[in-house]
């Protein structure tokens, strides 16, 4: 059985939604309390450009499939 393209890329944006919030709100404890570094905010930046991306992705192939 072989799971289209879409329907496994689409999940990813989805979940990273969810994540985010719990991430950012952890991150930022962190870094007040000197734990991280505030480099630290380069992951959550390019994870908000990962779902950004992947939610296009998700959209173009989602268009395709139809």
């Amino acid at each position: 059985m072989q799971v289209p393209f879409h329907a496994f890329i689409v999940h990813f944006p989805i979940a990273l939604t969810f994540v985010l919030p719990l991430l950012i709100l952890v991150f930022a404890f962190m870094i007040k309390s000197h734990k991280m570094s505030h480099q630290t905010w380069l992951i959550i930046i390019g994870l908000q450009l990962a779902t950004t991306v992947t939610g296009y992705i998700a959209l173009d192939s989602g268009e395709d499939e139809e």
